[in-house]
């Protein structure tokens, strides 16, 4: 794209349209998921305890599996922290803040709360990401296939559960349509990325993006190097007063990080080893080798190589990956954003991969816009029978592992 293309505001004509095609598509697809959920809970085999909060079976018990439990928890019983063994620290406050916000103003119980929220940030979230998409100069019929893409995807499914990604995304959009209008203080963008470091560690990845569009700004005689110092600590707030909190109640800054160590499938190996086995790729090609610790079989309680989210996370992971290079090769990403999106695939990839074998990199992929743009332009193009093909297969796909998700089968 051509960086003196004029950019249309953040709230202009086709606002109206984006917010009604937003909504639209959201609740279209949304469908699928609600569908899948009510099947599981009547004809699948529970594999999870009940928790204290539901003590019979309710449709809200569906959207809480695996990390939504610890966000239950931290909504209901505050913040834990031990030295041995996992604890709800290693979660970030702003989903459970929102959750328990929201939960008191309207009278809503925690699980329900939390699974609005949550919804509520996907809704707005497809709004956003059609005005993105609109900044990307695509056309309506193109946003509409990038929407469906979108909503379909199997692995986001986790935008309607109780859990933290739908927030993230959403803040995250309105992040980048923001720095693309240049319409906005840049105190008031460094405020939102301050926010969605509180939402998610990952946001870290979003102060890079953020500061390299400052530095670029300044070579473009745009900023003054002044602002660097005034809008990075502003765009750290959210992790910092985590920190703070941390100190002050648990005497460790970085709590969070210390809990880590509990949170593993794999065997403890060195520094050294783990950056061999990073460099050389092993977490994504071991998870097909059975003499591998990185074996989807290992870790996988469905034991079917078609349908397991465990055998397909390396694979949405390189897809997100590739999707960004072409972005950026294709001149439809900038630079900063470029920075942000492969940092938000780094960072997880350097810290997690080796310890949970790729498992959950699907859901960490999700995270990154150019997958849903690049599959989306891509299926505008295609033959009207394969586009349709591929879109089944994802809504078939989507029902499966939310129905297995919902009765608390390993699906990360």
């Amino acid at each position: 794209m051509n960086d003196d293309f004029k950019k249309p505001l953040l709230i202009d004509e086709h606002f109206s349209s984006d917010m009604l095609y937003g909504l639209g598509y959201y609740l279209a697809t949304s469908v699928f998921v609600l569908s899948a959920i009510l099947f599981a809970q009547h004809f699948l085999v529970v594999a999870r305890p009940k928790t204290d909060s539901m003590e019979t079976r309710s449709l809200s018990e569906g959207f809480l599996s695996h990390d939504g439990l610890h966000y239950l928890e931290i909504v209901e019983s505050g913040y834990s922290y031990s030295r041995h063994e996992r604890s709800s620290i290693a979660f970030f406050p702003a989903y459970p803040i929102a959750a328990k916000l929201l939960a008191s103003v309207f009278n809503l119980d925690s699980p329900l709360a939390l699974i609005v929220t949550a919804n509520l940030f996907c809704s707005i979230s497809f709004i956003l990401f059609s005005r993105y998409c609109r900044l990307l100069e695509m056309g309506r019929r193109e946003v509409n296939i990038v929407l469906l893409a979108y909503g379909l995807f199997p692995a986001t499914l986790f935008f309607r559960m109780a859990y933290s990604e739908s927030m993230f995304i959403c803040i995250l959009l309105l992040i980048l349509i923001l720095l693309r209008v240049e319409s906005f203080h840049r105190v008031v963008v460094a405020f939102l990325v301050g926010m969605i470091t509180g939402v998610r560690p990952v946001g870290v990845a979003v102060v890079v993006g953020y500061v390299a569009y400052l530095v670029r700004g300044i070579r473009l005689r745009h900023f003054r190097v002044r602002d660097l110092f005034v809008c990075i600590p502003i765009s750290c707030w959210g992790i910092g007063a985590f920190s703070i909190y941390q100190t002050i109640v648990f005497s460790d800054a970085l709590a969070f990080l210390s809990t880590q160590q509990f949170w593993h499938l794999t065997p403890s190996v060195s520094h050294f080893e783990k950056l061999v086995k990073l460099c050389t790729l092993e977490p994504l090609w071991g998870t097909y080798l059975p003499s591998s610790i990185y074996y989807w079989r290992r870790y996988d309680s469905t034991n079917n190589i078609l349908f397991s989210l465990t055998v397909v996370n390396p694979i949405i992971f390189g897809l997100a990956a590739y999707t960004i290079y072409f972005s950026y090769r294709a001149k439809l990403i900038k630079l900063h954003e470029c920075v942000c999106f492969a940092c938000l695939l780094a960072i997880p990839y350097l810290t997690r991969a080796h310890e949970m074998a790729m498992c959950s990199h699907a859901r960490f992929s999700i995270l990154i816009p150019p997958l849903y743009v690049v599959l989306g332009r891509q299926l505008f193009q295609a033959d009207m029978g394969l586009g349709y093909l591929v879109v089944g297969a994802f809504a078939v796909m989507l029902c499966y592992y939310t129905a297995l998700f919902s009765v608390g089968y390993m699906i990360f």
